[in-house]
């Protein structure tokens, strides 16, 4: 719950607490089996890398998937265009293939928050007979996370001031889900 506090109040770990990093997570041989993001956040496969990785042929409708780099440069147009604080594609498991974030907010974090919260809401309104979440949106204190599932495997995540307008945030997540 503590990430989830940071990215809100927009701080950082403080010095001397330990904060286990997304290498750490997938160290064992296990994962680096199952998630090949893994072996290239490890540096165990000199093929893969975030340009390539990202730029493999999208199945479903025959769609090229946007580079790392496009994606960053899509969600920094998006968020300097709309007065929005920051934005995070994540894949479903949590971690982040592109984000453009405010300093001192870890892209690891609201990645993993975010697809946790989705995750979580998604399961517990399909228990209810409600369906698929389509976009979940949280209002704090200071601004806004609004989470929403795209294409079927990614997570758009988007931060907003207080000042915000929702329809502009909304608006927001639905043109990057449609440009990636």
């Amino acid at each position: 719950m503590n990430f989830i506090k940071r990215i809100f109040n927009n701080s950082t770990t403080k010095k001397g607490t330990e904060k286990s990093s997304l290498k750490e997570n997938f160290s064992s041989e296990e994962h680096l089996q199952t998630y090949p993001v893994a072996e290239l956040l490890m540096g165990k496969n000199s093929e893969l890398n975030g340009e390539n990785l990202l730029s493999q042929k999208y199945e479903e409708g025959g769609e090229i998937m946007a580079t790392a780099k496009d994606m960053e440069k899509l969600l920094a147009q998006v968020v300097k265009d709309n007065g929005l604080e920051g934005a995070v594609i994540a894949d479903a498991e949590g971690l982040p293939l592109a984000s453009y974030l405010p300093s001192g907010l870890d892209e690891d974090e609201v990645a993993a928050a975010s697809a946790a919260i989705l995750a979580i809401s998604d399961s517990k309104l399909g228990d209810s007979g409600k369906g698929k979440v389509v976009q979940a949106s949280i209002e704090a204190e200071k601004g806004y996370l609004v989470i929403a599932p795209a294409k079927g495997e990614y997570v758009i995540s988007v931060l907003a001031p207080k000042e915000a307008k929702l329809g502009i945030i909304l608006s927001a997540v639905r043109s990057i889900e449609k440009k990636l």
